[in-house]
């Protein structure tokens, strides 16, 4: 199962035919890629990636080298008085980072002698009670706890499952249901001000925003949030129906059953349809976030045929929270090369790769990797891709990270054309 698995993500990925290998010095070569003109991988030092200020901070220490297991994408880890942090692939070290200075600033404020005081004068009152009830355990991909929670996130959920016999949940909600309310609330702003993603996979990250949360929801400790400022993933500028919005004011303001419904009718004035619309919403493994950030890119792909093909895709193929930040970050790239580049007029899929058509008639594809090396395998896809599209027509290949030399060279034989450090060059803040 996990063998199959991973084929399947190397297909999705294009660049199952990549493995990944960069060093201070350039590329490595064994003895026998070197004679037969193929990379190969191994490990990467991470000062040939970041500046000194990524590195190391007040808070954290990424370690000297870079891993490429799986050999896509480079396996970070990030130490910290907090733990040990992996992040998968470029685009999340800074976003790990952000989220151990929220656990500092999370952690400065539970020390503090009123939020200790607060504590004992919780006990025993509704707030704490209701959070005793719900609040373990934790989803770790949706952020938030699993199972009753999720009928108080949407009372309506509530009276039906009152209404079928199901009175313990009825009483819950009867007794607590505003308390967890304003605890979905708090959550979010706080979040929001900390400028961390409170869909997170980050375990330590999500117990800080939970304690945090109910103390403010229980009124024990006070948080200025209009003194906070705003960073990260909140500052995040998206355009969706004609108005700019940021992704983060999004997530802030309605919780996840609003933001289903937002993203559902965004997607019915697209022309997707109810049953497709139905799967990609109810599929555990896209975060609240990961939908709407789709969502969003999809709608700025205005005068574009066939969104459809895409989300079914992510549908089909969206496993692991690594898939869904990988189509993520595919849907905000190509919405970028829209709004930056030559509007997008078709999306097609093609192994399981997804290929956008401009307006000049190229193919365009794109993909978070951070390198691209060039393997026996990365030729036959290359191949294989050249054969299925039609010939004459441009074929452009943009990604996040570099080309080597050698898939470079190769690439462009073939009648590729490369475009790489895409995140900079289509003007997109990182879509993680």
């Amino acid at each position: 199962m996990q063998h199959r698995k991973f084929n399947r993500i190397n297909i999705i990925l294009l660049s199952s035919l990549i493995i990944l290998f960069f060093t201070a010095s350039g590329n490595l070569f064994s003895e026998e890629a070197e004679k037969n003109n193929y990379d190969v991988s191994g490990k990467i030092s991470t000062s040939s990636i970041f500046s000194k200020k990524i590195l190391q901070g007040p808070h954290h220490k990424i370690t000297e080298y870079a891993f490429t297991y799986d050999g896509i994408t480079n396996n970070f880890v990030i130490n910290s008085e907090f733990g040990k942090f992996k992040a998968i692939g470029n685009g999340m070290v800074p976003v790990r980072i952000q989220e151990i200075n929220a656990i500092a600033e999370m952690a400065e404020m539970k020390n503090s002698k009123e939020f200790l005081g607060g504590l004992k004068e919780s006990a025993g009152t509704l707030v704490e009670s209701t959070k005793n009830l719900i609040v373990h355990p934790v989803d770790t991909v949706s952020g938030f706890p699993t199972g009753v929670y999720n009928f108080f996130a949407n009372i309506g959920e509530v009276v039906k499952q009152t209404a079928t016999g199901d009175m313990a949940v009825g009483q819950a909600a009867k007794s607590g249901g505003s308390a967890v309310i304003g605890f979905s609330r708090n959550k979010r702003e706080l979040g929001y001000r900390l400028g961390v993603n409170i869909y997170s996979d980050n375990k330590v990250l999500q117990e800080n925003l939970n304690s945090v949360g109910w103390a403010i929801t229980a009124g024990t400790f006070t948080v200025d949030f209009g003194k906070m400022l705003v960073s990260g993933p909140a500052s995040i500028a998206l355009t969706v129906v004609g108005s700019t919005r940021t992704l983060g004011r999004l997530l802030k303001t309605n919780a996840p059953p609003e933001l289903r419904r937002l993203n559902r009718a965004e997607l019915e004035k697209i022309g997707v349809s109810k049953p497709v619309i139905g799967k990609f919403l109810s599929n555990r493994k896209l975060t609240p976030r990961h939908q709407t950030a789709i969502t969003l890119s999809l709608v700025s792909l205005k005068k574009t045929k066939n969104h459809e093909a895409f989300l079914n895709m992510v549908i089909e193929n969206t496993d692991s929270i690594g898939d869904a930040n990988m189509f993520q970050a595919v849907a905000a790239m190509i919405a970028a090369y829209n709004r930056t580049k030559v509007p997008i007029t078709e999306i097609r899929t093609f192994e399981n790769v997804a290929i956008f058509r401009n307006k000049n008639g190229s193919y365009v594809i794109t993909y978070p990797l951070d390198n691209f090396l060039w393997i026996k395998r990365t030729e036959a896809k290359a191949k294989r891709l050249i054969n299925l599209l039609p010939a004459g027509e441009k074929k452009e290949l943009w990604i996040s990270g570099k080309f080597s030399d050698l898939a470079s060279t190769n690439m462009n034989k073939l009648g590729w054309i490369l475009k790489d450090q895409a995140f900079k060059n289509l003007d997109l803040k990182n879509p993680y």
